[in-house]
């Protein structure tokens, strides 16, 4: 629940299993919790909120939608945008409707839950991201 605060999301057990790193820290921050083991690239960061994940996945549609608008908007062919890398793409299989960005920071949302969580050192699996992102979602929208 909101009031067990963001590093109540996962326990350093959970996320030491799902990633294969040994979690050793959750530092709880204003609005966040950083999961960190001992080396200087095991880390994940999480930010929850309890309401107000419409607005957060928004933003981002809006962003994508813009970049989206740009490109046909000079005149790149159907190919050239399907093929383009953007800096923010949906996420399909992750909630009610998702984006990751290019360094596996994913933005997500569940109802008015939602959540961003940077993976950014664990980008080897994607099953393994919408795995722990819908966990993260399901338990803030207490499920």
């Amino acid at each position: 629940s909101e009031s067990q605060g963001q590093c109540a999301i996962f326990s350093m057990d959970e996320l030491t299993q799902v990633l294969g790193t040994k979690f050793t820290k959750a530092t709880p921050e204003a609005n966040a919790c950083a999961y960190k083991g001992d080396a200087p690239r095991e880390w994940v960061r999480i930010e929850a909120l309890w309401h107000g994940g419409k607005n957060l996945v928004k933003e981002r549609s809006d962003a994508y939608a813009g970049l989206h608008q740009s490109m046909v908007n000079q005149h790149y062919s159907k190919a050239e945008i399907e093929a383009h890398a953007f800096p923010i793409e949906p996420y399909a299989g992750v909630g009610d409707e998702a984006f990751v960005n290019l360094w596996n920071a994913v933005i997500a949302r569940k109802g008015d839950a939602g959540i961003t969580m940077d993976l950014r050192y664990y980008r080897d699996s994607p099953e393994t991201t919408k795995l722990l992102v819908n966990a993260a979602l399901s338990r803030l929208a207490g499920e």
